[in-house]
């Protein structure tokens, strides 16, 4: 069975605390019984870029642990634990026979997801060599294969992810608007960026990223890009570069919550 792909918008690690997301932990769980199928989970993340040029290094959980890193939101965040799940040996020589294995810990846009979703599933994390969205969609064409082989792939980023204007508006209460409504500029990037960029066939990732910057929005909603190129990944790694919606919400602070399932 085909390993789906998907782009996963992992939030800030709150979800964490019991009872303070119910929707983002509903969600959540729906993927996890969908991931739970299939022989493991290809992550890349948000949270590990390496240089140009330097051979990628990978996390497997056979030896691999979690890192927290992040503030302490909450009492207790760092007591929180996930054990990841190990990979064979032989199935280590066949995802990945190129590289450098690191026992880096596998960080937050990882485990948190995993862990919400209760899900135990042998995990392969790859190192994002850069952040231009070219190199992106070549690695994702070359991960493309470990689909037909029965393992998951899953972009962990964010649609729309503002950190400054959601520590603002959340920590400090300045907002302009009612906290309880979404911001039109978050609201319109994603609607965008689903409708121009996600619904149509993919044809390269400079026009994809021209696109994205003729709305206007990007800078609004990336003031830094690091947690929406992953999605390049995962458009590599599809099949037409279509998507389609398998969750559509915010949480507050504008930080969008989408989940896209390529084809």
């Amino acid at each position: 069975m085909r390993g789906p792909c998907y782009f996963l918008s992992h939030g800030g690690p709150t979800i964490l605390k019991p009872n303070s997301d119910k929707k983002t932990e509903q969600v959540w769980k729906e993927l996890g019984e969908n991931l739970s199928a299939f022989r493991g989970i290809i992550f890349v993340s948000a949270h590990w870029y390496g240089k140009l040029g330097t051979p990628v290094s990978f996390n497997f959980t056979s030896n691999t642990t979690i890192i927290h890193d992040f503030g302490e939101f909450f009492p207790g965040i760092y007591d929180i634990k996930y054990d990841p799940v190990s990979f064979a040996a032989k199935e280590k020589e066949e995802l990945f026979s190129q590289g450098q294995e690191v026992d880096r810990g596998f960080d937050h846009g990882v485990w948190v997801p995993l862990h919400v979703m209760g899900l135990r599933i042998p995990i392969l994390q790859i190192q994002l060599p850069s952040e231009e969205p070219e190199v992106l969609t070549q690695l994702g064409k070359a991960l493309a294969g470990m689909r037909d082989q029965g393992y998951a792939l899953v972009a962990s980023g964010g649609s729309v992810h503002n950190l400054p204007h959601t520590i603002n508006k959340i920590v400090y209460g300045n907002s302009t608007v009612d906290g309880t409504r979404v911001e039109p500029w978050a609201v319109n990037f994603e609607d965008y960026l689903f409708h121009q960029c996600l619904s149509k066939p993919f044809e390269s990732a400079e026009k994809t990223w021209m696109t994205l910057k003729e709305s206007g929005l990007l800078e609004k909603c990336h003031p830094t890009v690091e947690h929406l190129v992953p999605l390049f990944v995962a458009l590599g790694a599809s099949t037409t570069g279509k998507a389609q919606r398998f969750a559509n919400y915010f949480n507050p602070g504008e930080m969008g919550m989408h989940i896209y399932e390529f084809d």
